[in-house]
């Protein structure tokens, strides 16, 4: 099977970050991930395209780490939620203008 262009990326940084982060853990990872999400939250209060790039771009890569991780296709795994979202009922916007699902 060829693999597509996401599932190649994710697979280049999966084994780079292995090699790199040799210590790394699901948690660790996960404690980054929560810190880049910070960094881009204060991206997105500056208002600067290429900070918010990069911060989005950093979570990709850690996303793309944990997916490599527990074995899965990042690509598959978003499409199939996109597809379950698709089909869902939407609340009205909370006090911060986030729409959960209905459940």
């Amino acid at each position: 099977m060829e693999r597509n262009a996401m599932e190649q990326l994710q697979h280049e940084i999966g084994a780079w970050q292995r090699k790199t982060f040799k210590s790394a853990t699901v948690k660790s990872t996960f404690a980054h991930l929560a810190r880049e999400i910070i960094e881009l939250s204060k991206a997105i209060r500056d208002g600067s395209y290429n900070e918010v790039s990069g911060e989005i771009a950093d979570c990709f890569h850690l996303l793309f780490g944990l997916a490599e991780h527990y074995d899965l296709n990042a690509y598959i795994a978003v499409k199939h939620k996109f597809e379950v979202n698709k089909k869902r009922k939407w609340k009205q916007p909370d006090e911060s203008g986030v729409c959960e699902h209905i459940k």
